[in-house]
């Protein structure tokens, strides 16, 4: 026989045999699925509010800012709580704050003066106040002009009316209303948004440990937005007239607070800031 026959006849018969086995399938990755995200409402803002509520606030049809605000100046206490001799001051004021940023003061009513003495027992009124002890005890109100002074039949007293405004909320967010003021309360974490003509604007961050108060003025051109959070378990920093969120002059008693000017036509986004005028209360 041919010998390249036979070399081929036993390379045949060595790679003959069964096929081997086909590697085993590789195990299918484990993929954990998240949980689907909470659906989420629009709240039109006229409709939490049905009714126009009038507040200390206003918006003017150029965008300034109108509150009114009454402040309370007293001399400190010493370590025994003790109130020191001098004077108690009552002042109602009228801030306006413009586009700008630009803000001016207005006297918004008479100023009360008291005199007092003996631990804080002792309190007499200061009955017309000679301008000198005005000028040292409300020196940037003694010059300041009356609140009859501007126009104000154009500015609007009263929270935001306009139907192209609404809240983006999460499930598990109760919203209640007080006066102008909503106050909303997320079971667990909660990004609350504020829309304007469809368009978020402006959002905020909610944990379960704190509420979220707001109040919200609006025209045609303009909103403004006072926001501020506290403890759930505290009372509303906004129970009165005297103490909507527009006016608030200090972040102090909060655990957040923000103030915005949104313009509708540019989309731009600008804080509004409140300072509260200065006072002395010592005799000297």
């Amino acid at each position: 026989m041919d010998r390249s026959l036979i070399a081929a006849a036993l390379m045949v018969m060595g790679c003959g045999g069964a096929p081997p086995p086909p590697p085993a399938p590789a195990p299918e990755p484990v993929v954990e699925r998240a949980p689907p995200p909470p659906r989420v409402h629009t709240i039109v803002l006229s409709a939490a509010l049905p009714r126009a509520t009038r507040t200390n606030s206003g918006l003017a049809p150029d965008g300034t800012l109108y509150c009114r605000q009454t402040y309370f100046a007293t001399p400190p206490s010493d370590e025994r709580a003790c109130v020191a001799d001098g004077y108690g001051i009552t002042a109602p004021v009228m801030h306006a704050i413009d586009p700008t940023g630009a803000a001016l003061r207005y006297v918004d009513g008479p100023l009360s003066i008291v005199r007092i003495d003996d631990c804080g027992n002792g309190e007499r009124p200061v009955r017309r106040p000679p301008a000198s002890l005005v000028r040292r005890l409300a020196p940037e109100l003694a010059a300041a002009p009356r609140s009859e002074t501007i126009d104000l039949r154009a500015v609007q007293f009263a929270s935001c009316p306009l139907a192209d405004l609404a809240l983006r909320v999460p499930d598990g967010v109760e919203l209640t209303a007080r006066g102008a003021v909503l106050r909303m309360h997320a079971s667990e974490p909660a990004d609350i948004e504020l829309a304007v003509a469809g368009e978020t604007r402006h959002a905020w961050s909610l944990d379960a440990a704190g509420d979220l108060e707001l109040e919200v003025l609006c025209n045609e051109r303009f909103v403004v937005v006072a926001a501020g959070i506290v403890a759930d378990d505290e009372a509303s920093r906004a129970t009165t007239r005297e103490q909507t969120l527009a006016c608030t002059p200090t972040v102090r008693a909060w655990r957040s607070f923000e103030r915005i000017r949104i313009d509708r036509e540019r989309g731009v986004v600008t804080p509004v800031e409140i300072v509260a005028p200065t006072f002395s209360t010592a005799l000297r």
